[in-house]
């Protein structure tokens, strides 16, 4: 939109695919500076007055999870309410967070606040009980950790957390699920292949 900085309005039209809502930018500037990608769709060209901002047929990020980064990235000194935050709502607003290139500092302490804080499960069939295969074998009566109780499900947000919010050590643990925890796929919710070598 061709105003003032000063002045400047904006307002996202945030398409999910079924309908079009409109979200009013109260602070551009320092929206820009905190996303490269909302700063390219802002400074890109608009229909009707809004920002076009397509989510796509991706069921990773959802109009809610794009609302609140939107919003917390908005405010001059983000303060966090205390108490824990659910895993998958977390895992789509980092989601947001990596497509739309926002820098993820303000979101970092959820990462250990997060519920669940690791994908083991305590009363359901393990993923490969699940699938068929045998979990037999433990040490002095306690399960390897390959054949713990694990939810693919959840091992993919929390490695999507873990990778956007810079958690080393909930990342590590989660990759050895992904790779010996289960016959599932395991899968995240930003792209792995550019981010972890070796």
């Amino acid at each position: 939109m061709a105003t003032s900085a000063a002045n400047e309005q904006v307002v996202f039209g945030i398409d999910d695919g079924t309908k079009v809502t409109p979200k009013p930018i109260l602070n551009p500037a320092l929206l820009r500076s905190r996303s490269l990608g909302f700063k390219e769709l802002m400074d890109g060209e608009t229909t009707n007055e809004l920002v076009e901002l397509k989510l796509g047929t991706s069921s990773s990020i959802d109009r809610v999870a794009v609302t609140e980064v939107l919003d917390l990235l908005q405010r001059e000194e983000v303060t966090l309410e205390d108490g824990n935050c659910k895993l998958e709502p977390l895992a789509r607003q980092c989601a947001a967070l990596w497509k739309y290139r926002c820098n993820p500092q303000p979101f970092k302490v959820l990462a250990y606040r997060t519920v669940p804080k690791s994908s083991v499960l305590s009363n359901s069939p393990s993923i490969d009980e699940q699938s068929g295969s045998s979990t037999s074998g433990s040490l002095g009566g306690r399960p390897r950790c390959w054949r713990e109780r694990r939810s693919s499900r959840s091992c993919g947000q929390l490695i999507t957390v873990a990778l956007v919010l810079g958690h080393e050590e909930l990342l590590g643990d989660e990759i050895q699920v992904a790779v010996w925890g289960t016959q599932r796929t395991v899968e995240t919710w930003v792209p792995l292949e550019k981010d972890i070598e070796g």
